[in-house]
């Protein structure tokens, strides 16, 4: 499956921007028999789409819980020497996708990660799961 295209957006759960918890969430991911990955969500925004609606969007489509989320594009992390590939393996949204980071994963590595993306920012639809 291709990468998305490199404007589309990026989008993160979460507030953690320390390296060390999240090189620690990615060690997680090769145990659990993941690889060496973070998960994102992507989407391209839609025609004339305001960046608040294209946000909200896909919060709700990605079914994001946390209440805080951080936001890039495709684009910023291939340019930081990521790779981007389609998860949606055990029912995740169709959105999810995972970021892949070199063996071994370096504390640098995370930092870059964590360099793509803008400050958290208010999950525009609260972060709370709906019932499906």
């Amino acid at each position: 499956m291709p990468q998305p295209p490199h404007n589309a957006w990026a989008v993160r759960g979460g507030a953690v921007r320390d390296a060390l918890i999240l090189r620690g969430l990615v060690l997680e991911a090769v145990e659990d028999g993941d690889g060496p990955v973070l998960s994102i969500f992507c989407a391209a925004a839609s025609t004339g789409e305001a960046s608040h609606e294209t946000l909200r969007r896909i919060c709700e489509d990605a079914d994001i819980p946390h209440g805080q989320v951080q936001v890039s594009s495709v684009g910023r992390l291939v340019e930081a020497g990521f790779e981007v590939k389609l998860a949606v393996d055990d029912g995740e949204s169709e959105l999810h996708h995972h970021v892949l980071f070199a063996l071994p994963v370096t504390e640098s590595q995370v930092q870059a990660f964590i360099d793509c993306f803008g400050q958290a920012v208010p999950n525009p639809t609260g972060g709370k799961r709906r019932k499906r």
